[in-house]
């Protein structure tokens, strides 16, 4: 599954639905906590 992209889809439809309803993230998922720790710059506005 780390080849194919499908966790960086899944964080980034997440972002997506957070921006749009103005929401914030805390993240619990392993994969999720270390995207969002090496793109805090890009996604500070959902965190």
């Amino acid at each position: 599954m780390r080849k194919d992209g499908l966790g960086e889809s899944l964080v980034m439809k997440v972002v997506e639905k957070a921006q749009e309803n103005n929401l914030k993230i805390r993240a619990t998922c392993p994969y999720a906590v270390n995207y969002i720790k090496h793109h805090q710059k890009e996604l500070h506005d959902v965190l």
